[in-house]
């Protein structure tokens, strides 16, 4: 099977830090013969800096321009995010190829969703995988509004997808409690 995997926090291995989630993903995936594309973007999530790399990126990963942001909860990280799921769409359209599935990180809400439309545009099987529960954990420092805005796009992400992966219970719990009805699976640690 040709799987994209979708995620903009994770380091790189070429970074220099140790593998996380998305990348020990793809190379068990490639291990059992499946043709893996990671899509990042080129903003490293851990360090709040621009990627730097100490060896060339494989042809197997698609590093997508998009803004820095100073801390995690600020506006430079919405519009970031925001302008990642935009390229993210425009660079999905430009492969040549495209995947028997996708497997999209959840945050970010908008990345997902671009991945869940795209998916369904497409007749790709995509599974979200949750990470972490937004907007519920920035509940007691957004407006209500901007909560109610989120939970919405959290909920088109989860009845969206056609499969969810999570790394706890509670979170295919949260989606459950979003309507969703596809097959879950807890999946394990983030990091």
């Amino acid at each position: 099977m040709k799987i994209w995997i979708v995620n903009p926090f994770d380091n790189l291995p070429q970074e220099g830090f140790r593998a996380q989630r998305y990348s020990l993903m793809a190379s068990a995936l490639e291990r059992r013969g499946h043709e893996v594309v990671l899509w990042t973007g080129d903003f490293n999530h851990g360090t709040k800096r621009k990627r730097i790399l100490k060896q060339p990126l494989p042809g197997n990963i698609r590093m997508l321009k998009t803004l820095s942001y100073p801390k995690n909860i600020c506006l430079s990280r919405v519009l970031s995010h925001l302008l990642l799921a935009r390229v993210w769409t425009k660079a999905a359209d430009a492969e040549p190829v495209r995947p028997d599935a996708i497997v999209v990180s959840s945050p970010p809400l908008g990345l997902a969703l671009a991945a869940v439309r795209w998916g369904k545009r497409h007749g790709v099987k995509t599974v979200v995988d949750i990470q972490d529960a937004w907007p519920e954990t920035f509940a007691r420092v957004l407006p209500g509004w901007a909560v109610k805005l989120l939970g919405r796009v959290a909920k088109a992400v989860y009845l969206g997808a056609d499969a969810i992966s999570a790394v706890a219970g509670g979170y295919l719990e949260l989606a459950r409690s979003y309507g969703a009805e596809c097959p879950m699976k807890k999946t394990g640690h983030a990091k």
